[in-house]
């Protein structure tokens, strides 16, 4: 996150499927502590001031389009968590919707 927000990390799970019309992918919120998470090198930042785990879940589908086009679809649910005023989260997750 841009100064002056704590640093955020996120653990997701990403399943995909394979759909009649182009392919499906989803990502959920996986727990550290879930027994079938496999092992990671977490953030080296210290949780809380130094950083702070996020929540994300979305889903993406691909579809394919005639002339080798494809349509696009992302849904995403996203909590920075922490101390944000409305305005910086709202304008951060925007951005990562242009980045699409």
């Amino acid at each position: 996150m841009p100064f002056p927000l704590v640093a955020r990390d996120w653990l997701v799970r990403s399943i995909y499927k394979e759909i009649p019309t182009g392919y499906m992918l989803i990502n959920v919120f996986a727990h550290p502590n879930e027994p079938d998470v496999p092992a990671f090198n977490p953030s080296t930042l210290k949780e809380g001031n130094g950083r702070i785990r996020g929540f994300v879940s979305s889903l993406c589908i691909f579809e394919r389009l005639p002339f080798g086009q494809t349509k696009f679809t992302y849904i995403v649910k996203m909590d920075i968590k922490g101390d944000v005023p409305k305005v910086v989260a709202d304008s951060g997750i925007s951005g990562s919707v242009e980045v699409v």
